[in-house]
């Protein structure tokens, strides 16, 4: 019963990372899609 909240606790924050890792990643795609645009 103590294990449950745990769990979704853990979740969460997985969940948050996954969240700021996809931010991450559209934000490296457009940096990259500004340097073709540059050609730097």
């Amino acid at each position: 019963l103590g294990f449950r909240p745990q769990m979704s606790a853990v979740h969460n924050i997985i969940s948050v990372d996954k969240y700021q890792f996809d931010r991450y990643v559209k934000s490296l795609h457009q940096y990259l899609r500004v340097c073709k645009l540059l050609e730097i």
